[in-house]
């Protein structure tokens, strides 16, 4: 594990977060306004009042991860919480980590290609939930993150905090989201991305995360990429965590088989995701599953 300086007692903890390139993208459209209690004020243009949000997420999260854990660096401290936290969340990396291992050895790159592919999609796959973990804590007001953290230092138990947790009441809601819910849930690839700013991590791994949610067609979030503008890890990505996704129950449907899940990349190659990776993974899954037809 690489070791990073986390921020300090004296130093604030703002120092070691900073703002994504959203910041600097004030919007010149009046419409284009996040209408959001979350944000406060809502005259601000959607790409700055995003880039506050997720800067004080990450700074809000960094501060209750030095409570909870003051004897680990940045990095362990955030891998420790999620793992305490959001341990579904943990999990559905480490599938999509392995999935996307998988699927980058079936390119045959040459050596140190595929080597460091390897790596960047490890380090991606393990941290694009780190958002998740961000809104989690930022679900709770002062009063609950108090009293969260007084009861965990006690007991030294963390099962209870998805009664708080934004992903309960939100990303596995049974019903539609609503717009305002979407905006919210549409934070955590920028959350995430700033969350890495005290761990040192290369560009590509920080692009992965921000842009793991980016389509083929250009309709994606947050920064509206298209084709081979998107990073490449970032493609790989949006096809192994989507199967991954729709293969795991959710308390708003129930998992597709591989057959389904499949058929569902099949349709949506060109538009969400990458036609090229997306026929070559449903090629690996087939052969991998001989119920699988393609």
């Amino acid at each position: 594990m690489r070791q990073a300086d986390p921020p300090r007692a004296d130093q604030p903890v703002a120092r070691a977060v900073i703002l994504s390139k959203e910041a600097t993208q004030a919007g010149q459209d009046p419409t284009n306004q996040l209408k959001l209690n979350l944000f406060g004020d809502t005259s601000v243009p959607l790409g700055l009042a995003l880039a506050r949000a997720a800067q004080d997420m990450s700074v809000r999260t960094y501060e209750v991860l030095q409570r909870l854990y003051p004897h680990l660096d940045a990095e362990a401290a955030l891998f420790q919480g999620m793992k305490d936290l959001c341990p579904s969340s943990l999990e559905h990396c480490r599938r999509v980590g392995d999935l996307a291992l998988r699927l980058a050895r079936e390119m045959e790159l040459d050596g140190e290609e595929a080597e460091q592919l390897e790596d960047e999609l490890e380090d991606s796959a393990e941290l694009k939930e780190a958002g998740i973990l961000a809104l989690t804590v930022s679900a709770m007001d002062e009063a609950e993150l108090e009293e969260f953290l007084e009861e965990a230092a006690v007991a030294g138990d963390f099962h209870d905090i998805g009664k708080l947790a934004i992903p309960e009441d939100i990303l596995n809601k049974p019903d539609r989201l609503t717009a305002e819910e979407y905006e919210i849930v549409k934070l955590h690839p920028l959350v995430g991305e700033t969350m890495l700013t005290p761990i040192e991590l290369s560009a590509t791994v920080r692009a992965s995360v921000r842009n793991h949610h980016e389509r083929w067609d250009g309709t994606g979030y947050p920064d509206g990429l298209k084709g081979s503008n998107i990073p490449h890890c970032a493609r790989i990505l949006a096809i192994v965590d989507s199967f991954d996704a729709m293969t795991e129950s959710r308390p708003y449907r129930d998992r597709l088989t591989n057959q389904q899940a499949v058929e569902e990349i099949q349709q949506n190659a060109g538009t969400q995701f990458d036609p090229f990776l997306a026929e070559m993974f449903c090629q690996m899954i087939a052969r991998s599953d001989p119920s699988v037809r393609l």
